[in-house]
């Protein structure tokens, strides 16, 4: 089985630990694997990963509010990143 999921990254703040100048960089403040299972690629991103990613973004914009940043550092042996897009 294969899996994807949406990342919310901590961005750019140039000589700043935690935050990231290119793309798919920076700590990783939320972030969830979802299951690929055989839908078209707009289906799957419509049905599942948009869902989730506003659910994540929900967590940490609230996170925010209430004065709490979480993040913890990318893996950058398992990284990964869109591929229609060049890795920095």
């Amino acid at each position: 089985m294969r899996f994807a999921g949406p990342t919310i990254l901590r961005k750019s703040s140039p000589g700043r630990p935690g935050f990231g100048s290119g793309l798919d960089t920076g700590d990783i403040c939320e972030q969830e694997v979802v299951a690929i299972d055989g839908k078209r690629p707009r289906d799957f991103y419509e049905q599942d990963i948009i869902p989730v990613a506003v659910r994540l973004l929900r967590y940490v914009i609230l996170d925010l509010q209430a004065g709490i940043v979480r993040r913890r550092p990318q893996n950058q042996s398992a990284a990964t990143c869109e591929p229609a897009f060049p890795r920095r």
